[in-house]
Order: structure tokens, then C-alpha cells, then sequence
């Protein structure tokens, strides 16, 4: 009872600079992009689904329709973005109405964590003989290109030895990991929501449903439709019954 009575002084002290919202998720997502980048080129700011902008009442969102309202509301920022935005989107109960709350956060406060990661990517790769990344800046976007250690191939001495291992490396090394990437990243497209649950599921494949959902703080509907969500696109499945099986990772995390 108290938690609520904090979240709703921390989300319905009415709108300002960095709090808006909204009775349900416009049709077009432009009509709340605009306030998604006025968030993230500022101090950052929260969007509140299900509440009336005007009277502040609490509408709530379709509890039938929910989850699949944050993940249309989380691809439309990270796609319309440029340089991508990532926000946090969690569900929050209030007069047992369902509402869904939009995290935006600043840039400078991201790149502030990002930044103190790479000396650490600069001397592990030092330290295991690799050769010294890449950083490249895309204006604002960034990436770090990342090699393999090379190994020298031994010296054989017949035709026949040469030719068996040059044909297994490319073979197996090119074909095996580009056809990985390529289905992994293009056909494949994850939420942040469905790698916590990915995540869970590679520390401990065993989990039942009901697990997961207590592992996350989830509510077992909620876990159950991201399951069958990923399971429809290939990227887990279950192997053996519910109480005995366990889950089977399709993709790398």
C-alpha cells in the first residue's frame, strides 16, 4: 500500500518537462516520437501509458493486448531513432488497473556507462593475444570491431593432408558462422524483454514456466507470452514435458 502511494506521487504529479502522458498508444508513433527524443537530447523522461493527460485519471492499458503494446511501443523508438534509443518499459498496477510506463533515458548518462567499458574490452584483448580492436564512430552510433586470434595452420607434408583441412576451415568457419549471423540477426528480432527471459533460460534451461516468471518477477501470463512468442520465431524450444524438459537455445545471446 505504500509503494503505491509513492509510485503515484512519483507518476501523477501532472505534466512537466520531463513527464507526459497518454489515454492508450497513438496509431502512428510519431505523435510521441517527437517527446522520446525531447527526453533523450534532455535530462530524460518517462511516457505513461493508460492515464488521461487531462484529469490524470488511471485508464489502465488492455490486459489481452498488453505485452504485445510494449513491444510495438519498444521496436517504434529503437527503430525510428537515430542514433538508436533504448527505453525501459515496465508494467505498474494502481487501483488495480494495469498501466504501461516508458523510460527514456539522456544520452550523456548512456555513453557515460558505455565509455567505461572500453578500457576493459582494450586490456582483456591485450591480455589474450588479440589484436587491438577497432572503434569506429558512426555519427553518435558506435562499434567496436573485435578479431580472432589468428592460428597458424601446421605444415603437412602430403597433398592429401592439406587439401582435408583447408576444405574443413573454410567450409566450416565460413558457411557454419555466416549462415549463423545472417538468420541470428536478420530474421530474428529481440526485445529487451525477450533477452531477460533468454538470459534466465541459459543460466538454468531446467526452469519451468512458473520459475521464470518468479526469477523475473513476472506474472506467469506474461512470461508465457514471450515464450511463445520466441518459440514461433525459432529462437528457443522445449525439449521433453513441462516438469522434466528443459528449454533449448536456438540463437547466441
Amino acid at each position: 500500500m505504500i509503494g503505491e502511494v509513492i509510485l503515484k506521487n512519483k507518476l501523477f504529479s501532472g505534466e512537466s518537462i520531463n513527464i507526459e502522458y497518454k489515454v492508450e498508444m497513438p496509431k502512428k508513433s510519431e505523435k510521441y516520437m517527437k517527446t522520446v527524443v525531447a527526453f533523450a537530447n534532455g535530462r530524460g523522461g518517462r511516457i505513461v501509458f493508460g492515464v488521461d493527460d487531462k484529469t490524470l485519471n488511471i485508464v489502465g492499458m488492455n490486459p489481452d493486448t498488453i505485452f504485445q503494446t510494449m513491444d510495438a511501443i519498444t521496436n517504434a523508438i529503437s527503430d525510428s531513432c537515430e542514433p538508436k534509443i533504448y527505453p525501459d518499459v515496465t508494467l505498474q498496477s494502481i487501483d488495480d488497473k494495469t498501466i504501461i510506463v516508458v523510460e527514456i533515458f539522456a544520452y550523456m548518462k548512456i555513453i557515460e556507462k558505455w565509455g567505461t567499458g572500453i578500457p576493459r574490452i582494450l586490456r582483456e584483448c591485450k591480455e589474450y593475444g588479440l589484436k587491438k580492436p577497432e572503434l569506429i564512430d558512426f555519427d553518435g552510433d558506435f562499434r567496436v570491431n573485435m578479431y580472432r586470434r589468428e592460428e597458424k595452420s601446421k605444415t603437412t607434408q602430403t597433398t592429401t593432408q592439406t587439401t582435408t583441412q583447408t576444405t574443413t576451415q573454410t567450409t566450416t568457419q565460413t558457411t557454419t558462422q555466416t549462415t549463423t549471423q545472417i538468420t541470428t540477426q536478420t530474421t530474428i528480432k529481440l526485445t529487451k524483454n525477450d533477452h531477460e527471459i533468454l538470459q534466465v533460460i541459459q543460466n538454468n534451461p531446467a526452469l519451468s514456466q512458473k520459475e521464470i516468471a518468479m526469477e523475473l518477477g513476472w506474472t506467469v501470463d506474461r512470461v508465457k507470452y514471450y515464450l511463445n512468442k520466441m518459440k514461433k520465431q525459432e529462437a528457443i524450444r522445449r525439449i521433453g514435458s513441462s516438469h522434466k524438459g528443459y528449454w533449448e537455445l536456438l540463437i547466441k545471446l
